[in-house]
């Protein structure tokens, strides 16, 4: 988890809680449209969420164990106790190629990704009212799309030679996703929610983005001894959600 705590990544981290705070109190002055105390006022809020994710498949798992992500979400009630939450936002993650072959040394071989995400998931909760002025538990199922950049940077040593190369490369992944989350006002002009979240992904393999000899190096010698996992999400979301 030391990645997390990267100077870029902690610099990323506040300027979206910056811009997150700045435009939803923005809206909230012009509007005026947080108002618990009405029951009818309110159908939907804006909120930033924070994500860390268990990976549960072999190979994802071996490499990157987990990944964080910051998002924006809407949740709305639009149809009474039925619902819809969207988000949309970057994950990433950092991790070590798996190896393949034994009789080489793997001096580096690290990986990276960055993703950006979108999530459309319908949504059901158990009280009546409005949802936004009292604790709020619900359910819900959907689907999401990732797409993915993942660095990898490998040097490889066996008695006197030594193979080095740096490649990026496009991933993606569809996933299905089932969650179950509970709303909580704090006040009249924050509330909290979390959500727990069950992941199943596609396995994405990837393309890379190298010219043609770069492409055979890494095919020949690099490969066959520490490889990318397939890019597979499945897993358990964890995820921290602040509507102001």
């Amino acid at each position: 988890m030391a990645w997390f705590f990267t100077g870029t990544f902690r610099r990323l981290f506040c300027a979206v809680v910056v811009l997150s705070l700045f435009f939803n109190r923005a809206y909230a002055q012009i509007s005026d449209f947080r108002v618990h105390t009405v029951a009818d006022s309110v159908n939907g809020e804006n909120g930033f969420l924070v994500s860390y994710e268990q990976f549960a498949n072999g190979e994802m798992k071996d490499a990157y164990t987990n990944m964080f992500g910051f998002h924006f979400e809407r949740l709305a009630w639009t149809w009474g106790k039925i619902g819809l939450r969207l988000t949309a936002g970057l994950v990433g993650g950092e991790g070590t190629g798996l190896r393949e072959n034994p009789a080489w040394q793997v001096e580096t071989a690290d990986l990276g990704f960055w993703a950006l995400t979108a999530e459309a998931i319908p949504v059901y909760r158990f009280n009546s009212g409005n949802a936004f002025s009292q604790v709020t538990p619900f359910v819900g199922a959907g689907v999401g799309l990732y797409g993915a950049t993942e660095k990898f940077s490998v040097m490889l040593q066996r008695s006197e030679s030594v193979v080095k190369g740096d490649a990026s490369a496009l991933r993606g992944a569809v996933t299905g996703n089932a969650l179950v989350g509970l709303y909580v006002p704090v006040n009249q002009d924050y509330s909290l929610q979390l959500e727990l979240k069950a992941i199943i992904s596609t396995r994405g393999g990837f393309t890379d983005l190298l010219s043609g000899d770069q492409k055979d190096l890494f095919k020949a010698n690099i490969y066959p001894v520490v490889k990318r996992p397939a890019f597979d999400l499945s897993g358990y979301n964890l995820s921290v959600v602040m509507f102001m």
